[in-house]
């Protein structure tokens, strides 16, 4: 979700996110508005736009490491339909 003065995008909310007084989870500076916040089970990470690729690419470096050691595909999800294959 993109932070600022604007109502979200999710429908009918009418709430304002913003990234005031925040931190960036990426390099730990302070946030203003815009940035990008993603919600979790334990809470909210704010960051720089400049910072969100950044973090984006270290995390499909991690994604490919983790498949590689394990010698299975870790980015789609077997479905019970398939028994497992991969998406075509």
């Amino acid at each position: 979700m993109i932070t600022g003065p604007e109502p979200s995008g999710i429908a009918g909310s009418g709430h304002v996110i913003t990234a005031r007084g925040e931190r960036c989870f990426f390099c730990g500076e302070a946030t203003e508005d815009p940035a990008v916040m993603w919600s979790g089970a334990t809470g909210e990470i704010f960051l720089h736009p400049p910072c969100f690729p950044e973090l984006m690419i270290r995390g499909s470096r991690d994604l490919l490491e983790l498949e590689h050691r394990s010698g299975g595909r870790l980015a789609w999800r077997p479905d019970e339909r398939n028994q497992g294959a991969a998406p075509s």
